[in-house]
């Protein structure tokens, strides 16, 4: 369904606008299809540019610094990036670019011989 706009009128209390039943069975009419969108989890179908905040006004990914404060609750699908387009979430990869994964430095500590063959390997990364 295309959005419906409400008839306001060429001005207040002329009359010449929708009458009030119409007007909020527009009104109704695109919530309906806002919430279904929501709960059919195709509401947010695009990319968000710039710092993201909570409800109440709290920090959550701070685009500038590339720094994300918080938990997520539900799914993040496809890559995260910053304002100046460095990758922060590789979804092709699964992985945090810069950041060595736990079983990456496992093998790493179960391959070196000594402390300072770990410190060769690891600056190596």
């Amino acid at each position: 369904m295309a959005r419906q706009i409400v008839n306001l009128g060429s001005s207040p209390n002329k009359g010449d606008g929708d009458p009030l039943r119409v007007a909020f069975d527009k009104i109704n009419d695109n919530f309906e299809e806002l919430y279904a969108a929501s709960s059919a989890g195709d509401f947010i179908n695009t990319d968000v540019f710039g710092s993201v905040y909570s409800d109440d006004s709290t920090l959550i990914v701070d685009s500038v610094n590339g720094i994300f404060y918080g938990n997520l609750v539900g799914d993040v699908i496809g890559s995260v990036f910053a304002d100046d387009s460095t990758i922060i979430i590789d979804s092709e990869t699964g992985t945090i670019p810069g950041y060595v994964s736990v079983n990456e430095l496992k093998n790493i500590v179960a391959q070196s011989t000594d402390f300072n063959d770990f410190k060769a390997r690891i600056s190596n990364l």
